[in-house]
């Protein structure tokens, strides 16, 4: 046997026993860390800006829980939400208004209840009591409709059906879609329902609509938009996630960085470009410019996803429910530069093309014009029933139901020559009347649009 052989052999005994020593982990990287496990599995989570400060609140079947300390301590709440009679609660959905009353303590409205007795229900003390607001008794609210601002909108989606209310939850109007609700977006200025195929959009409280496009056979399982930066819509679907740069009129399909198509996306509230999201199989992934390019975050996460969120106080953390924990990773997120040049022309602009608004309210016929993105319509003073809507397009426009004026004063008092209730939509017999009108037929549909 040749001696180099005997000497390569010799140095590969010596060097063997350190190929088996563990390597140790990168100390710089981020991991992820589990919050909030000692009370007890989470069901949901929501995040709210408290006085910049992020708020948590966490609950389950055993109760909410509430921390403004990043989740090293946790208080009880939720005084006043329904329970079953296991005394389970029955929380759907959490999100956070305006901030009112004292100290400028942001406004909590819950969807909560057995679908019997499902309402909408406020919270003034961070969670820790809630009051019954709303009680829809014409449909089953699914989704909750929550506007950031003074003036901000809320509401109820369920079915076919939407409640929203301008004044703070005094007043309800009812409207029907086009279609069963799947997803809602509320953003300042305005509010988005989307379904099955089609997508509208409303910036006066529900008056009047806009028609944008979706794919034909889209299921939305969310709407998202980019807080800030350019018109960038997201909807997510069963396939993956579409985005469009023109605010809904056309759709591309957002890169898929893995094996199995996107599931959860969050965008990050100052930079547009930086986006996150999550995969079937569980992995987490980042892009710094729009989309266009992912790398995958470190891991691994017990569980898979079922929300993402950036910290919305100090941007400091990327939150993410997994399994039944609530995992959080250090971000170091850049902060905008040209928040000057760029914050001052759409804080401008917005000013007088607002103001034209109140102009609408000295008008009070009880028939809402339906404005979709190329010709607005408008019903007959004399059809009360809901207009019908073609099915043969791939959008089309939410109806409202014609109902009292939208003001505080009149709403109180029953109005004599109207038997319905203006709050509630009550299906009648449809009636058709001709689509008489001195404007040109809409160029978007082959066929004139009928109303009965």
């Amino acid at each position: 046997m040749p001696r180099w052989l005997l000497w390569l052999g010799g140095v590969l005994l010596f060097l063997a026993p350190f190929l088996w020593i563990p390597k140790q982990p990168d100390v710089s990287a981020p991991v992820w860390q589990a919050t909030g496990r000692q009370v007890g599995a989470a069901q949901g989570v929501a995040l709210v800006n408290d006085q910049g400060l992020t708020g948590l609140y966490r609950w389950s079947a055993a109760g909410l829980w509430r921390s403004l300390d990043g989740g090293r301590t946790w208080i009880a709440g939720g005084a006043g939400l329904p329970r079953s009679r296991l005394d389970r609660l029955e929380l759907i959905e959490l999100r956070a208004g305006t901030s009112r009353g004292q100290g400028g303590v942001a406004t909590l409205y819950a969807l909560a209840g057995s679908p019997q007795n499902r309402g909408l229900y406020r919270s003034l003390d961070r969670g820790a009591t809630f009051e019954l607001l709303h009680r829809p008794l014409d449909f089953v609210p699914e989704r909750l409709i929550v506007q950031p601002g003074e003036k901000g909108i809320i509401g109820l989606a369920g079915g076919e059906q939407v409640s929203l209310s301008t004044d703070g939850g005094a007043n309800w109007k009812t409207y029907r879609a086009p279609g069963p609700v799947r997803a809602v977006l509320a953003e300042p200025g305005r509010i988005g329902l989307a379904g099955r195929s089609w997508l509208v959009f409303s910036e006066d409280g529900g008056e009047h609509w806009q028609q944008r496009l979706l794919p034909d056979g889209i299921e939305p399982t969310f709407l998202l938009s980019s807080p800030r930066g350019p018109a960038r819509l997201f909807v997510g679907h069963e396939q993956g996630i579409l985005y469009s740069t023109d605010d809904g009129f056309t759709w591309q399909p957002l890169p898929q960085p893995g094996r199995q198509s996107l599931r959860l996306l969050v965008v990050d509230p100052l930079v547009w470009q930086i986006l996150f999201a999550a995969d079937g199989e569980g992995w987490l992934w980042r892009s710094d410019d729009g989309g266009r390019r992912w790398q995958p975050l470190v891991g691994p996460i017990a569980g898979r996803p079922r929300g993402l969120w950036v910290a919305p106080g100090d941007r400091d953390r990327l939150y993410v429910l997994a399994g039944f924990d609530l995992w959080w990773q250090a971000l170091h997120l850049p902060v905008p530069t040209p928040t000057e040049t760029a914050t001052a022309t759409p804080t401008r602009t917005p000013t007088p093309t607002y103001t034209p608004t109140p102009s609408e309210t000295p008008t009070p016929t009880p028939t809402a014009a339906m404005t979709g993105h190329t010709t607005t319509f408008a019903p007959t003073p004399t059809a009360t029933p809901l207009p019908s809507f073609p099915r043969q397009t791939r959008s089309v426009i939410a109806t409202p139901t014609p109902t009292a004026p939208p003001t505080p004063a009149e709403a109180t008092v029953a109005p004599a020559a109207s038997s319905s209730d203006p709050t509630a939509v009550t299906p009648t017999a449809p009636t058709p009347t001709p689509a008489a009108s001195s404007t040109p037929p809409p160029p978007v549909s082959p066929t004139p649009t009928s109303y009965r």
